[in-house]
C-alpha cells in the first residue's frame, strides 16, 4: 500500500490543477471576458502535473515529475489567485484601500 501513495497523490494533483485553474478562470469570467490565449496558456499548463503524474506514478523518487507536479500547482495558484483578484475589484471597485 505504501507503494501505491506517491502514485495516488501525483494522479491527484492534475486534478487540483484542473479545479484551480477553472475556478480562476469562472471567477474572472464572471466580471470580464478572457481572451482566448488565456484559455489557450492555461490549458498547455495543464501538460506540466499530467507528465508529472506519469513520471511519479512509474518512479516515486524521481526529483524531475515531483518538479513538473509543483509547476502545475503553481500555476493554479497562480490561475486562481489572479481570478479571485479581478473578482474581487470588480466588485468592491468602491471600497476605499487604506493605504500607509
Amino acid at each position: 500500500m505504501m507503494r501505491r501513495a506517491p502514485a495516488v497523490l501525483a494522479w491527484l494533483v492534475p486534478l487540483v490543477c484542473v479545479t484551480g485553474i477553472a475556478a480562476g478562470h469562472v471567477l474572472q469570467s464572471s466580471v470580464e471576458t478572457i481572451p482566448l490565449d488565456t484559455w489557450l496558456l492555461s490549458c498547455s499548463f495543464l501538460a506540466f502535473p499530467v507528465i508529472g503524474a506519469l513520471i511519479v506514478s512509474r518512479r516515486p523518487g524521481n526529483t524531475v515529475g515531483w518538479i513538473f507536479c509543483a509547476i502545475g500547482l503553481g500555476t493554479a495558484a497562480t490561475s486562481f489567485s489572479a481570478g479571485y483578484v479581478h473578482h474581487a475589484f470588480a466588485m468592491h471597485a468602491d471600497t476605499q484601500v487604506a493605504t500607509a
